[in-house]
């Protein structure tokens, strides 16, 4: 609730006889309410800025063929942490290497989901645990992504205590046709064909004594 102070500021009329009357009061808010409305703004704006509020802190990159690449974030608690990629050039990526490192002995980072799409529900499988300090590894399997393609990995966490640290590691190559793959399978197999017709034709030009067993 606001709680404000106001002054009424009564004026003299323009009548001719003199008598003074009230015109309708003037408000002017006191400091107190601007000092309450300005807090409340400032609580909004620091609410909205800063991350564990349910939002999703993004770490965006654009990726090209023939690179390495290692994105760091940081996850807090009730909050979503979003890696978001862009192919600038059609490629094909194996498999993405997750890791996680933690403070909490571990619990933390047992109540860490990642996938595709949100919501996660994958756990981390591996957890090695050294006094208070944790790491965690695992990974996501890839494919090929077309030019533009525009994709993300989600981190979520389900009560965690203390800030997690995620890092999100691949290598890009470029993509294998599927034309040039036929068309290289279709080469061997006519290769291999020429080779055994070159066989049976000189099997055949030989004499009796000269076949093979």
């Amino acid at each position: 609730m606001f709680l404000y102070g106001f002054s009424v500021k009564f004026v003299a009329s323009d009548r001719h006889d003199g008598t003074m009357v009230a015109r309708a009061p003037t408000f002017i808010f006191g400091s107190i309410m601007f000092a309450k409305i300005s807090a409340f703004l400032l609580a909004v704006a620091i609410a909205t800025a800063l991350p564990g509020n349910g939002r999703a802190a993004v770490v965006s990159s654009d990726i090209t063929v023939n690179a390495a690449y290692s994105k760091t974030g940081t996850l807090l608690s009730g909050q979503t942490l979003e890696f978001k990629f862009k192919a600038l050039q059609a490629l094909f990526i194996d498999a993405f290497s997750l890791s996680a490192t933690g403070t909490n002995s571990g619990n933390d980072l047992n109540k860490v989901t990642f996938g595709y799409t949100t919501p996660t529900s994958d756990f981390f499988d591996t957890v090695v645990t050294v006094g208070k300090a944790s790491f965690a590894g695992d990974f996501l399997v890839g494919t090929i992504f077309p030019k533009g393609t525009i994709f993300s990995i989600f981190f979520e966490e389900r009560g965690i205590k203390n800030p997690v640290g995620v890092t999100v590691s691949f290598q890009t190559a470029s993509p294998v046709p599927v034309p040039a793959t036929g068309l290289l399978l279709g080469t061997v197999l006519l290769a291999a064909g020429a080779v055994a017709r070159r066989s049976l034709k000189a099997a055949a030009g030989r004499p009796a004594g000269l076949l093979p067993a």
